[in-house]
């Protein structure tokens, strides 16, 4: 499920540029809202905030998901939202 979650995240810049505006991750609610297929009992937190330009291009960021008391982070790297997991 954290690979699905990755694979969102990769797929970001396309919807921005799709849609014409960008989205910005600051906030547990900004990334529920973003990433809608997040299940109910994982808790998000966002590490670093990051951006994604209506032109589709990101600024790095990172992400921590807790699931079954395990924590996997999620990095952004920029400028073309690459992902890499730790803690797998």
């Amino acid at each position: 499920m954290i690979r699905d979650v990755a694979d969102q995240i990769r797929h970001l810049p396309f919807e921005a540029y799709s849609r014409g505006h960008g989205f910005h991750f600051a906030s547990e609610k900004q990334a529920r809202q973003l990433l809608g297929s997040l299940p109910s009992d994982w808790q998000v937190q966002v590490i670093t905030p990051f951006r994604v330009q209506a032109n589709g291009v990101c600024e790095p960021g990172r992400f921590a998901f807790t699931v079954d008391e395990r924590t996997h982070q999620i990095e952004v790297q920029a400028p073309l939202c690459r992902t890499v997991i730790h803690g797998q």
